[in-house]
């Protein structure tokens, strides 16, 4: 309703809408309208991480702009111009997102955690293995950022060890199948135990 009114002080109103795809279908329709016919003066912003989410009716009525991922270098100049410190290896699971970098420096312990049980995976007996499903991959809302850092721990291990790249390979494998099977809300822990099964077989026989 407020998109009506014309700004007092400025030349424009801005009205940005993050995460947009999370919209129920009568929210996207009760801003259809506003789309349809926006006052001059009103820009809106539409953000969203999955355009496939939208509906159609939505898309052809916005432009799209698409913004590509920070490298590495650039959040770590970031995180430098505020005086903070982050670890080089945790930067990669930030996906060249600063606001995702924000949400997940605060929980540096867990993944330094994380890269010190996959540096050393090999050590680990088959329990133990087991066991990670409930001391580090027990975060569902984490889940796809502690997979993801998983895969950055195996890929480090698979560049610095070539002789053994293929199984660090078939770990890396299995990841992206755990991930792929979550994303179509498969049983949870029985995903993840297929997960450290599959880990611990290409460990074991690697």
């Amino acid at each position: 309703d407020k998109v009506t009114l014309m700004p007092s002080i400025s030349k424009y109103k801005v009205y940005i809408i993050d995460e947009v795809h999370m919209l129920s279908i009568g929210a996207f329709n009760a801003l259809l309208k506003t789309l349809e016919e926006p006052p001059e003066y009103a820009v809106i912003i539409l953000v969203t991480s999955n355009e496939n989410l939208l509906l159609n009716t939505i898309k052809s009525r916005c432009i799209k702009i698409l913004f590509s991922n920070l490298s590495d270098e650039e959040i770590l100049e970031y995180f430098e111009r505020n005086h903070e410190d982050i670890s080089k290896t945790m930067v990669s699971t930030f996906g060249g997102s600063i606001e995702r970098a924000i949400n997940l420096k605060d929980k540096i312990e867990i993944y330094e955690k994380i890269k010190n049980v996959f540096e050393n995976i090999e050590q680990l007996n088959e329990l133990e293995v087991l066991r990670l499903k409930d001391d580090v991959l027990n975060d569902k809302d984490e889940i796809f950022s502690i997979l993801d850092y998983i895969n950055t721990c195996f890929y480090n291990k698979m560049i610095n060890n070539i002789s053994k790249a293929e199984k660090y390979n078939n770990c890396i494998q299995a990841v992206e199948e755990a991930k792929t099977r979550l994303r179509r809300n498969s049983n949870y822990d029985m995903t993840i135990d297929n997960l450290l099964f599959a880990i611990e077989r290409s460990i074991t026989n690697g």
